[in-house]
């Protein structure tokens, strides 16, 4: 649960120091948009993922649902950011409060993350941004 935690306030928040702390070195990320693969990689992911916003904040919906082994982890969340422009396409002005929700999975090994899957409401974020 605490690892869950600092992945959403921390990570999320763009302490982006706390990835050594939360993830293996091989860690593997699988996005609807392709997997990514290290450290590096994911930071780079949830930077690209943040910068079309601010003033965001991940809150927790349900969850984090951990098997009795404690290697797999299972939790909803909803994001909400200010828009901040930059979104080729995209319609809403600037200032815009954008909120859509999504589903972490992780496995975990050795008080680490080793393997993450998401899936969110990515037809929500597309018309809240006017793409859809």
């Amino acid at each position: 649960m605490h690892l869950y935690r600092r992945w959403l306030d921390e990570l999320w928040s763009g302490d982006y120091m706390v990835v050594e702390d939360l993830v293996s070195p091989d860690f593997v990320g699988h996005w609807p948009t392709g997997t990514v693969h290290g450290r590096d990689a994911l930071v780079q992911m949830i930077q690209q993922s943040r910068y079309p916003f601010s003033a965001i904040s991940m809150s927790l919906d349900a969850g984090p649902i951990i098997d009795a082994d404690g290697e797999l982890l299972a939790a909803r969340w909803t994001f909400t950011g200010t828009y901040l422009g930059g979104v080729h396409g995209a319609t809403v002005e600037p200032g815009e409060v954008i909120r859509f929700s999504g589903q972490d999975m992780f496995r975990a090994e050795w008080g680490k993350f080793v393997e993450y899957w998401v899936s969110s409401d990515g037809v929500a974020l597309m018309r809240q941004l006017g793409l859809a």
